[in-house]
């Protein structure tokens, strides 16, 4: 898990003294006082490295940011989607931000709650461990400075229609612009008659959008949070979607128990590869309409994606389709395991039995030693979620246990503290279906093709 704790005690000094102004809290006193409004933004293996030792008296005082933690950066912003039958998408976005970018994100209805409610969310003070340390340690005469840009920042998201706030006419547009004390950005999807629609001439930041991103008009937009915002919402649609997500078949590592390395396929991992692609895309219908490919850049993939079939499809539109054209994607390579490539979870354990223990008390943070961990695995998925969004063709990803861990825990609203220990199994396909406009969760069924074996990478 990753953490990010707080304490309501007072930690400030004025003592202009480099000693004096030391905090009276360290970060593990911080970090252990509240567990509860703060749940993330620590790898918890590294807390030992912020406490004074005799060889580093004056250690580092906050653990370093991590790009799929720092979140808004301190800012506070309104996101108003304009316009009914938008809380689904706004939804997905808040979502999508908080599971690849930490952020604080909440959607509001402006029919049930006030301006004054969503205003109250936004300037709740924030008093997590990194705040409390900024403040307590402050450089004279530059409080204010300090208390700024070092939380995950707040996003609010406000949908509804028909109501005396919420951005849907001109005028209370204005209103807003005027009175607001936070970063403002509103989101009109053309077309919809309920909204008067915005003008060029209005001095708000704004985002148009034309049948779900086949026209995107962006103005006044350049900060970095902001541009998230505008980047998921261009590609998202509240249409019927269709993923599959399965691993490679069986590898030799996976029949040695080894992690990691790039093998090919035993006999078992070609049996399922045939069935996948002669069966599988047969029975489900994906091999003669036209559906998407994925795979990473390693043998096993690509050897399980061998037998799919490939051919080019005339559509009722006059276009030629080329089925599952191949796509590789190094993004959807297995985490890389550093030192302990080739090696099996026994072997680890015996030649580096700390190393294995860091790992399993915070299998989320934790770094392979020149490897990775499941929040760089985060990082490096995130450039691809965009593009699955926009997608209404249904789309088969071949990939990784970890990576797919990942993957699935975005896509079914699973806390990301949690990903590393979904079941994934060889030689099974998960199919997960969303309906036009229906809930965020997808429905989810999985097709397996032999039992489940031990391939030792449970822990992985």
């Amino acid at each position: 898990m990753v953490v990010e704790f707080s304490s309501s005690n007072d930690a400030s000094s004025s003592s202009s003294s480099r000693s004096e102004r030391r905090p009276r809290h360290s970060w593990s006193e911080l970090q252990r006082a509240n567990t509860a409004r703060y749940p993330r933004q620590l790898v918890l293996s590294q807390e030992l490295c912020l406490e004074a030792t005799e060889k580093n008296p004056e250690p580092t005082e906050l653990p370093p940011p991590l790009g799929c933690t720092m979140g808004a950066m301190g800012a506070r912003i309104l996101v108003c989607v304009l316009g009914p039958g938008k809380r689904y998408l706004a939804e997905r976005l808040c979502w999508y931000l908080k599971f690849f970018h930490g952020m604080r994100c909440e959607v509001f209805d402006a029919n049930e709650v006030s301006r004054a409610e969503v205003l109250a969310y936004i300037d709740d003070p924030d008093e997590t461990a990194a705040t409390q340390l900024m403040r307590s340690n402050p450089a004279e005469d530059d409080v204010d400075r300090l208390k700024m840009n070092v939380d995950v920042g707040k996003i609010a998201v406000v949908v509804g229609d028909g109501v005396a706030w919420g951005g849907t006419t001109r005028e209370d547009r204005e209103r807003m612009r005027v009175a607001a004390h936070v970063k403002l950005l509103f989101v009109e999807y053309v077309g919809d008659k309920s909204v008067e629609t915005i003008n060029e001439e209005e001095e708000v930041r704004y985002v148009k959008i034309h049948n779900y991103g086949e026209t995107v008009i962006v103005r006044r937009v350049r900060d970095y949070q902001l541009l998230l915002v505008v980047k998921y919402l261009a590609h998202a649609h509240p249409r019927k979607r269709v993923v599959y997500l399965t691993r490679h078949g069986q590898s030799e590592y996976n029949k040695l128990k080894k992690i990691g390395g790039n093998p090919g396929l035993t006999d078992l991992g070609t049996a399922y590869a045939r069935w996948l692609g002669e069966s599988f895309v047969r029975r489900e219908g994906i091999d003669s309409t036209p559906s998407r490919l994925w795979t990473s850049s390693m043998r096993r993939t690509i050897e399980t994606a061998r037998y799919l079939p490939h051919p080019l499809l005339e559509l009722s539109s006059g276009r030629s389709w080329h089925q599952m054209q191949h796509r590789v994607y190094r993004n959807l390579d297995e985490l890389f395991a550093g030192d302990y490539e080739g090696m099996t979870y026994d072997q680890i354990m015996a030649e580096n039995p700390d190393e294995g223990g860091l790992r399993k008390f915070d299998k989320l943070g934790y770094r392979y030693p020149r490897g990775e961990s499941y929040l760089d695995l985060i990082a490096r998925i995130d450039p691809l979620i965009t593009e699955l969004e926009s997608y209404e063709e249904p789309l088969l990803v071949v990939s990784h246990q970890a990576t797919l861990r990942v993957v699935y825990a975005y896509l079914t609203r699973t806390l990301r503290a949690d990903a590393p220990k979904i079941d994934l199994p060889l030689h099974t396909v998960i199919k997960l279906e969303w309906d036009e406009g229906a809930a965020s969760t997808p429905a989810e069924t999985r097709y397996r093709f032999s039992a489940a074996e031990d391939d030792g990478q449970q822990h992985f």
